[in-house]
């Protein structure tokens, strides 16, 4: 019965142990989830939803906009609800790649949360990512979709502290 007992309490903490091991690790920036998300990202034919993967531990100088990613191009502004946004790309957009966007709040009140894709209007197959601000600007980090359509947009979403939630895009520069 000892033998028993010993073999079961190993298991559970064998099993404990492994459960641990499979979160990723805060200093990794990502979120960790509990959640099992047993899917393959090789193909990126997924939506990932609402994710919201934290860029914070970036340490960048938001006050030239040139973060050493290539030439800044303006896309414009955007104005969601009451909170406008200017939006600079740095470099081009490849399939697959990551892309490197400044993002500064220039009017408005800031949203409880900001969200930016490359995509369609449904995020179909793209990595949402959470804007977060320094002092009313944000560099920010995104993967682009397998493929670069014409209708291929930077898109914001703001939710307010209703958890309201509204989105518009910018369109690409022109290859």
């Amino acid at each position: 019965m000892n033998a028993i007992l010993r073999i079961v309490c190993t298991c559970g903490l064998l099993g404990l142990l492994s459960l641990v091991g499979c979160q990723e690790s805060p200093d990794t920036g990502a979120a960790t989830n509990s959640t099992s998300h047993d899917h393959d990202h090789g193909d990126h034919s997924h939506d990932h939803g609402d994710h919201d993967h934290d860029h914070s531990d970036h340490d960048h100088d938001h006050g030239d906009h040139d973060h050493g990613h290539g030439e800044a191009t303006t896309l414009g502004s955007i104005t969601i609800h009451e909170s406008t946004f200017e939006v600079m790309l740095a470099g081009e957009v490849q399939p697959m790649e990551e892309v490197h966007l400044d993002v500064i709040h220039t009017d408005g009140p800031m949203p409880a949360a900001v969200r930016l894709w490359i995509g369609d209007s449904f995020g179909t197959g793209a990595l949402k990512v959470k804007v977060e601000f320094d002092n009313n600007e944000a560099h920010v980090h995104v993967e682009a979709p397998v493929e670069i359509l014409d209708n291929t947009a930077v898109w914001l979403e703001t939710e307010d502290s209703s958890q309201n939630r509204s989105s518009k895009s910018i369109p690409l520069p022109e290859a």
